[in-house]
């Protein structure tokens, strides 16, 4: 029988590389804030992604997500449609 596949945080969004350190999820910014508002709703969800609530930073609520190879910012706008721009950097560039 084979393995389910284990859908990792950042495997449902499509990226686009800015540089050799970051890429952008490339998706709609709502889609992006519905997949994040989720996580943030449900506290088992939010430990299992490493979530850290970063507070507010001129206007902007930031977020971040880790996981093994990734760590994950979010820049979230609660306006009259929640929107959200999703960064990831690989863990190994990071600890450089």
């Amino acid at each position: 029988m084979k393995k389910p596949k284990v859908i990792k945080f950042g495997d449902e969004f499509s990226w686009k590389s800015h540089d050799e350190y970051v890429d952008e999820a490339t998706d709609s910014k709502s889609e992006i804030a519905v997949v994040v508002n989720d996580i943030m709703s449900d506290e088992d969800e939010m430990k299992q992604h490493n979530f850290k609530d970063h507070g507010m930073v001129n206007g902007l609520w930031l977020y971040s997500f880790t996981t093994d190879e990734h760590t994950f910012i979010c820049q979230y706008i609660y306006d009259d449609e929640h929107q959200a721009y999703l960064f990831r950097h690989r863990n190994e560039d990071i600890q450089r």
